[in-house]
């Protein structure tokens, strides 16, 4: 868990989700997906052009200077990331997610003025059933109880499942630990590698802390 001790950022944040582009067939060339995902989070992100930092997901990184030169381009002066999913993917996918100083509410992002927030760690997932997620969550939850804080005050949560199947797994238990008339971001990733042979997805999130 991370909570700051000094101000920054007096304004305001405003984090933006993993904007994906993908396509059904493996192994497709990821320049093409990367400029529409790079043109939607722009439009996502709005006004707010003071990009601190931006994480790309993709299927591939056979292509990563190529990649990587549009993500400069698009974004100069922001701290860049670029992961590689899947290690034998079913899809070729390009998705990008940014943290930007806030300017005004954009179209596509949690805008957040509040004093502090708290950042968890990344938490992981056992067991592939729906009541295995629900713990999951609850431990996330319980995270944040120290803090002032739950799901429910959530501005960002990633999701990194093991499949599609375990996506769709989340989207059905999760809503009920979010507060409906502030629905946090959310990005869900299919992501290999996860520690632990029963592992079923990671996830971290970003709340505000109650004063």
């Amino acid at each position: 868990m991370s909570l700051a001790k000094h101000q920054v950022n007096a304004g305001g944040l405003v984090f933006v989700p993993a904007q994906t582009v993908e396509l059904d067939r493996p192994l497709q060339p990821l320049q093409p997906l990367a400029q529409e995902a790079i043109a939607r989070l722009k439009t996502a992100l709005g006004a707010n052009t003071d990009i601190l930092r931006v994480t790309c997901f993709a299927t591939s990184l056979d292509t990563a200077a190529a990649l990587t030169g549009l993500m400069n381009s698009a974004f100069p002066n922001a701290a860049l990331d670029l992961v590689q999913t899947q290690r034998e993917p079913l899809k070729s996918s390009f998705g990008c997610e940014a943290v930007a100083r806030l300017t005004r509410e954009g179209p596509g992002g949690s805008a957040v003025t509040a004093p502090r927030l708290v950042f968890t760690g990344t938490q992981l997932a056992f067991g592939f059933q729906d009541a295995d997620a629900v713990l999951a969550l609850q431990r996330l939850d319980r995270l944040l109880s120290p803090f002032g804080s739950s799901l429910k005050r959530a501005v960002l949560i990633n999701f990194f499942p093991l499949s599609s199947s375990v996506s769709e797994e989340i989207a059905r238990v999760a809503p009920p630990f979010f507060d409906p008339a502030h629905l946090p971001g959310v990005t869900r990733v299919p992501f290999e590698g996860l520690q632990g042979i029963d592992s079923s997805f990671a996830a971290e999130a970003v709340a505000v802390v109650n004063q």
